[in-house]
């Protein structure tokens, strides 16, 4: 009788860790956010993202990258469009990674306040007319270098639409062939665009808000319909910019002296 007890006993203890084991499985998240995630274009969304099980697309990235870790391209690819929700990094540089849409916007920012969003190193790109490349809804920092955003034929390549005093830094883009290039429709905000080629664009720079304050820095505007159409705000203008070919330039710039 005690040796059958002795059994029961151990058959009940090993059911018991069994199901704990079980239960501990199912409240587990399938995959921990991580600081630093991949993506490659033979990847899986059901990877963990990591550098050896990289990501498909960067929504997939995303869900699984903590706030304020990055997003790195490990080859030549199309990635998706992708919504941020939170400071994160998505860096394509030497990757040629792109964002290829048909009648939506590529990357929409739609960020906290006090969020910061980097864009480096990314093709983006309308296969079809319709939204905007880089829709910027809310954040208090977006920083967009190394990218080229074209085709946008009805829409713009960068429209900045956050009602919060969003700061947003452009350097070394190309932004070109779209219906408006950078687009500012309400909100305090302040953009700055340095070493900018702004080409092609029905309009180059547009701001229909009284508070936006754009600063051109070493950019180039040329064969635009209108380089810089209504800016209700104001324009500075420093160092040397060049507006060439335009159809019109538009709204005179103010001159900026660097501090």
């Amino acid at each position: 009788m005690s040796f059958a007890l002795a059994n029961n006993e151990d058959i009940m203890k090993k059911i018991f860790c069994a199901a704990g084991f079980v239960f501990l499985l199912l409240q587990a998240p399938a995959h921990a956010q991580s600081m630093r995630t991949w993506v490659m274009g033979t990847g899986d969304d059901a990877n963990p993202c990591s550098r050896t099980a990289p990501c498909k697309s960067f929504a997939g990235a995303i869900s699984k990258t903590q706030a304020g870790g990055v997003i790195s391209v490990l080859d030549p690819g199309g990635y998706g469009s992708v919504t941020i929700t939170k400071s994160i990094s998505i860096i394509g540089e030497g990757a040629q990674a792109s964002v290829l849409t048909a009648g939506t916007n590529g990357i929409v920012i739609n960020a906290g306040a006090g969020d910061v969003v980097n864009l480096e190193g990314l093709l983006i790109q309308a296969g079809q007319p319709g939204g905007n490349g880089i829709e910027i809804a809310g954040a208090g920092t977006v920083r967009v270098s190394h990218c080229l955003v074209s085709g946008y034929q009805n829409g713009s390549g960068i429209n900045l639409n956050s009602s919060a005093a969003t700061k947003v830094f452009v350097s070394n883009c190309e932004i070109a062939q779209n219906s408006n290039g950078i687009s500012a429709s309400q909100g305090n905000s302040e953009v700055v665009l340095d070493r900018v080629r702004l080409v092609g664009n029905q309009t180059a720079i547009v701001g229909t808000n009284n508070g936006t304050l754009f600063h051109l820095n070493s950019s180039v505007l040329a064969y635009n319909g209108v380089a810089i159409g209504k800016v209700d705000g104001k324009i500075l203008s420093s160092q040397t910019n060049a507006l060439t070919g335009n159809g019109s330039d538009g709204q005179a710039m103010t001159p900026e002296t660097l501090k």
